[in-house]
């Protein structure tokens, strides 16, 4: 699941990482 990079960037790369 992605995250709008707008919202946190350190957030959206962890989930970034775990897809």
């Amino acid at each position: 699941m992605r995250i709008n990079p707008t919202t946190s960037g350190s957030t959206v790369s962890a989930l970034d990482k775990k897809n």
